[in-house]
Formats: structure tokens, sequence, C-alpha cells
């Protein structure tokens, strides 16, 4: 798994919208066949990517690729960017800075299990907003088990014989947590040509039950981090950072 923050400055005001707008231009300079098959697997991207706005003149991208081959891919096309320029915001944005994390899921998990045996919540703060799909339809406000099963997926996309992977069990780690806290607003989404309504703010976890399953759960709610929450990760949406 690989996460990468490139911090850039800007002529015209950062916004969080920019995130659609970013995806186009990651598109241009990744080689084919990767945009290709990137747009095929629009549904259950292993990349996720989205802004946070630093000040007037400043803005961190944050690109996540839960795809080895993908993040090496990634890698390579922003590490040969000292600038990089958007057709459509007609904007160029120095690159001032250039972080990359890689991680296998087993060393995530590893590194996640000592610190949640003390740990009994945790606060995620959405960044840009978030939206869910069930049965066709757009839900705009959170439940442990939408959060959760969203996370289920991307998880197990990485590593298919996780412990996550087994309904019943699944079923179980959630028990063991719940949204106690909260401070989330509805906030609309530019995709394109069109607008996407979700929520976005704060919302605090709290975990409870056995040791085993509430460590698990942890983990679970901690991989926001890497994949983002709900859908349209990929164009911007459920950025998050774990407070």
């Amino acid at each position: 798994m690989h996460k990468f923050i490139l911090t850039l400055n800007t002529s015209p005001k950062p916004n969080i919208q920019w995130g659609s707008t970013l995806h186009g231009l990651l598109m241009s300079i990744l080689p084919q066949p990767w945009p290709e098959l990137l747009h095929a697997t629009a549904t259950s991207s292993p990349l996720s990517q989205w802004v946070e706005v630093v000040d007037s003149h400043t803005f961190k991208w944050h690109i996540q690729s839960l795809n080895d081959e993908l993040g090496q891919v990634i890698a390579e096309a922003i590490s040969r960017q000292e600038r990089l320029y958007s057709t459509r915001l007609r904007t160029e944005f120095p690159v001032t800075d250039a972080q990359a994390t890689y991680k296998t899921i087993f060393e995530f998990m590893d590194d996640l299990a000592s610190e949640a045996v003390d740990r009994k919540r945790m606060s995620i703060i959405l960044k840009t907003p978030a939206v869910h799909k069930l049965e066709q339809q757009s839900i705009i406000f959170p439940s442990i088990e939408l959060v959760g099963y969203s996370l289920q997926r991307k998880i197990c996309s990485v590593c298919p014989d996780l412990t996550y992977s087994d309904p019943e069990m699944m079923a179980e780690i959630l028990s063991c947590a719940s949204i106690n806290n909260y401070h989330l607003h509805s906030a609309t989404y530019g995709l394109n040509h069109a607008y996407m309504l979700g929520y976005q703010g704060y919302m605090e976890i709290h975990f409870h039950g056995a040791p085993e399953l509430r460590t698990l759960a942890y983990i679970l709610f901690h991989f926001s981090e890497w994949c983002g929450i709900g859908a349209k990760t990929a164009l911007g949406m459920g950025g998050c950072l774990i407070g």
C-alpha cells in the first residue's frame, strides 16, 4: 500500500472541490494502460485521493493506492514532476514537498495492534464530503455499519484472506464499535458537471467488548486514512484523517 502527500503552491485560492479535477490531472501523467484500467474499475478502484487546504496559497494533495503496482507507477510519475499543470483550472502548481509512505497490509495491522490495546476511542475527521451508496440510493449520514462495511470491502481488496472477510466475524467486530459523538454537516461536492450531497466534519468512534474484537475494529476504522470513506473516493470524496 502506498500513500503520497504532495504540498503544492497555488495562485488561485485552493479548494477541496479540486479533487475531481486533480484526478484528471493524475490520469494524464500516468502511463497506459493505468488510466483505462482505473476507469474500468471505477466502482472498486484501488486509488483514492483528496485535497486538504493549508492556507490561501497552499494545499496538500493526498494520494493513496491499495495496489502495489499502481503505487509504484504513481511514485515514478510524480517523482518526475517539479510542477503540475491543470488544463481545466489553467493553473500551474509548483511542488514544494513530496512525502511517500509504503506499508504492507500486515505491517499496517501489526503497527496498530499494540496501540489498539489501550485505545477506547478514535476521532475521524472528514476533510472532504463522504457519501454511501446502498441499493442505488445515496446515503448522506453515517452509521457504524455503513462506514464499517465500506472499509471492509477496501481492506479485503488488499488481502481477501483477512478475518474481515468472514461475515459472522465482521458482524461481531462491528458490534464492538459505535459512533458516540459527532459534529457533522451536509456538504456538496463537485463531480465534473454535477454535484453530490454528502456529510463532512468530525465523528468519534468508541470501542468496547472483547479485546481481540476491539483491536480488529480499531484497525479497520484506522484504515480509513489509507482508502477514504464511502463512494467516489478516487474523485476526492471521503478524504479523512485520524485525530
